[in-house]
């Protein structure tokens, strides 16, 4: 169940009452995906505030031991005078050092406890932030799943007047000898493009299909049309279509495709398939 691949530790705890909920709660993929939403915003406003406490509290330890010097620093100029006039620097950084080497020791458990209690507050930072990278996992998994059933065409030659349906089922199986009906398909839209100007973009078409299974079929024959100036791509998220471009930029664009949603690469000279689930998996030198 989603709650457990998130929670692990959490789930142990649960009562048979709290599971059932939460299995209930997961054949509702929409309202799943606004609590696991409002849960991530709660945990970054958490990390955030034990950051700045973090930040503050390793601010004020230096300033306290840099104020600990200035002081030592000047009340020894002022003590350490004899007839002939002040004595040299040199000496007196000399002794500094001592005086506040020798406080400092005092000190040292109190600076340990410090020290102690803002390492706890990092472990609590990189446990939350973990939780946080959790949900946003989970989130953009909901996401795609719900576009599963849904593919874009590419380059599909826009007429005036056209009939969208017909054009798309006469490309799905005229074109790419695939059985498509038109009760398979359960709306067809011609996407805006954002470049206005360009009155040789062709507006890509959003198609929706009543299952995932048609959808993966028509997805699976793309290579039918490698010929043409059309080509059909999986509908992702912005996280995934931005990997995407990423992954192509490093790995080549013959070397990156999708899969189900997911991101795959093959890199040069090398018979592994990398999985691109975040930025940290384009970050690697090893490839």
């Amino acid at each position: 169940m989603p709650f457990e691949e998130n929670f692990p530790e959490a789930s142990k705890k649960k009562s048979k009452g709290v599971q059932g909920a939460f299995t209930e709660l997961a054949t509702f993929p929409d309202v799943y995906q606004e609590i696991m939403g409002i849960a991530g915003a709660a945990l970054t406003s958490s990390v955030s505030s034990l950051s700045s406490t973090l930040v503050n509290a390793q601010s004020e330890i230096a300033k306290l031991k840099e104020n600990l010097r200035q002081d030592i620093h000047k009340q020894v100029i002022e003590k350490c005078s004899d007839d002939k006039g002040v004595i040299s620097e040199q000496a007196i950084n000399i002794i500094v050092t001592e005086i506040y080497d020798a406080i400092s020791l005092d000190y040292s458990s109190k600076f340990a406890n410090i020290e102690k209690m803002l390492k706890g507050f990092q472990a609590q930072i990189t446990a939350l932030e973990n939780r946080i990278e959790i949900l946003e996992y989970r989130n953009d998994d909901l996401e795609q799943e719900r576009r599963s059933n849904v593919l874009l065409i590419h380059g599909l030659s826009q007429i005036g007047g056209e009939t969208l349906p017909n054009s798309v089922l006469e490309l799905f199986n005229a074109k790419m000898e695939i059985r498509v009906l038109a009760s398979d398909i359960k709306s067809t839209e011609r996407l805006r493009t954002r470049v206005r100007s360009a009155e040789n973009v062709i507006p890509p078409v959003l198609v929706t299909f009543h299952s995932s299974e048609c959808a993966k079929r028509v997805f699976m024959n793309k290579k039918k049309l490698a010929r043409s100036k059309v080509f059909i791509s999986e509908y992702l998220t912005p996280k995934r279509k931005q990997l995407l471009n990423l992954a192509r930029d490093k790995f080549g664009a013959r070397n990156v495709w999708t899969d189900g949603g997911r991101v795959l690469a093959k890199p040069e000279n090398s018979s592994a398939i990398l999985k691109i689930r975040s930025l940290n998996d384009l970050i690697s030198d090893q490839y």
